[in-house]
C-alpha cells in the first residue's frame, strides 16, 4: 500500500507543477486546416496550441467524423476521452509524438518506414528481379 501513496503522492506534485506552469489544455477541437486535413488542435492555458492530424491518431483514424467531434477533455486538462470509440489519449505523449499504444506505435512505424525508398533498396530490388523477381502467388485449386 505505501508504493501506491507515494506514486499517487508523485502523481499529484506532478500535476501541481504542470498545472502551475500552466501546462495542461483548457480546449481542444478537431478542426479542417487549409490543406483539408483534418486535425485535433489543444489549446493549452499557457497560450500554446498544438495540431495533429487526426489519421496519425490510433482509434480515429477509421472513425466517423461525427464520431472524432464526439470527444471531451480529463484529468484536469491532461488527458482526452472519446465514449463511443472506447479511446482515451494523454495530451503530454501526443506533443512528445506518441500517438497511441507502443504495440500500435510500433505497427505503425514498422508500415511507415516499409514504404521508404533508399538506393539500398532500390539495389536490393533489382538484385532480386535478376533473379527472377519475387515468386508468383499460387492459388489453390478450386474445388
Amino acid at each position: 500500500m505505501d508504493d501506491i501513496d507515494r506514486k499517487l503522492a508523485e502523481a499529484q506534485r506532478r500535476t501541481a507543477t504542470e498545472r502551475s506552469r500552466g501546462e495542461y489544455a483548457t480546449t481542444a477541437t478537431i478542426e479542417v486546416d487549409a490543406h483539408g486535413i483534418e486535425r485535433l488542435r489543444i489549446y493549452y492555458a499557457n497560450g500554446c496550441d498544438f495540431g495533429f492530424p487526426v489519421s496519425v491518431l490510433e482509434g480515429l483514424a477509421q472513425a466517423t467524423p461525427e464520431q472524432r467531434r464526439d470527444f471531451c477533455l480529463t484529468s484536469g486538462g491532461l488527458g482526452l476521452h472519446w465514449e463511443a470509440l472506447d479511446v482515451d489519449l494523454y495530451i503530454p505523449a501526443l506533443i512528445g509524438g506518441i500517438f497511441g499504444s507502443p504495440a500500435w506505435m510500433r505497427q505503425e512505424v514498422a508500415r511507415l518506414n516499409g514504404q521508404k525508398t533508399s538506393p539500398a533498396k532500390a539495389a536490393a530490388s533489382r538484385s532480386n528481379g535478376k533473379k527472377g523477381g519475387r515468386p508468383r502467388k499460387v492459388s489453390s485449386p478450386s474445388v
